[in-house]
């Protein structure tokens, strides 16, 4: 049986600044690797993964935060972050409450760079596809099992400055910057040393096999997403009669 605090998913949820739009957010499972955690590395962990958002990564042009849409509130401490132990959960059974949470400042993002809020990038988690094949057996297929090493953030809503135009084409695409900048963000959240000595490392988190796999890699795909649920339906109607 896993030591308590060895497998720890973190949550991040920034509300918005309108009743009508669904807040943001997004969940990232780590594994310890070094011994016995302690309450105090994971609350490490939370602080300095959430002060990533803010911050821009080595190597990279802007920080996360500075993709995200204006309806992200950026009021004083109104976010926040909660980690949860799913040492013992990790068939995906209840885990029960947060064993740490803590309050969060979004960073300045696009005040001026409108889109709707439902528009995001993807970042796909990839882990090590072993044997594991795209297509289970049967026709159509019943399972998919390299699905499982798979693990996407649905980054969003983004602003315009997330956005280029494909050279040519003037196809609507991700932008290099962007998809960089977000790529190193991982890397830059993907191993992180902790007090007691050991490390805890970002995985991807298949309940499926009750188990959580280390990264290989991670892109970003130059199409742009859509995500309905942080969209409502609208709230005014501009109508105009007809003869």
């Amino acid at each position: 049986m896993p030591v308590p605090y060895s497998y720890i998913h973190f949550t991040i949820t920034m509300p918005s600044t309108s009743p009508v739009v669904d807040s943001a957010g997004w969940g990232l499972t780590y594994f310890y690797v070094g011994g016995s955690p302690l309450l105090t590395d994971v609350q490490s962990l939370a602080d300095y993964v959430a002060g990533t958002i803010t911050a821009i990564p080595t190597g990279g042009s802007l920080a996360p935060g500075s993709y995200l849409g204006p309806t992200i509130s950026t009021v004083l401490n109104i976010g926040n972050y909660n980690v949860y132990d799913i040492s013992n959960h990790l068939d995906g059974t209840p885990h029960g409450s947060p064993i740490y949470t803590h309050s969060y400042t979004a960073g300045p993002g696009g005040s001026l760079y409108y889109l709707p809020e439902g528009v995001c990038a993807v970042i796909t988690l990839q882990a090590p596809y072993g044997t594991d094949v795209e297509f289970g057996p049967g026709t159509p297929p019943t399972t998919r099992p390299r699905a499982r090493d798979r693990g996407r953030i649905y980054f969003g809503p983004v602003n315009q400055r997330a956005i280029s135009a494909e050279s040519g084409t003037n196809r609507s695409v991700i932008g290099a910057t962007c998809a960089g900048d977000l790529t190193k963000w991982i890397k830059a959240i993907n191993v992180h040393t902790v007090g007691s000595g050991g490390q805890y490392q970002l995985g991807v988190w298949s309940r499926k096999n009750a188990a959580v796999k280390p990264l290989t890699e991670v892109w970003v795909d130059d199409r742009p997403d859509y995500q309905r649920r942080r969209t409502d339906q609208g709230v005014i109607r501009y109508s105009l009669p007809l003869p």
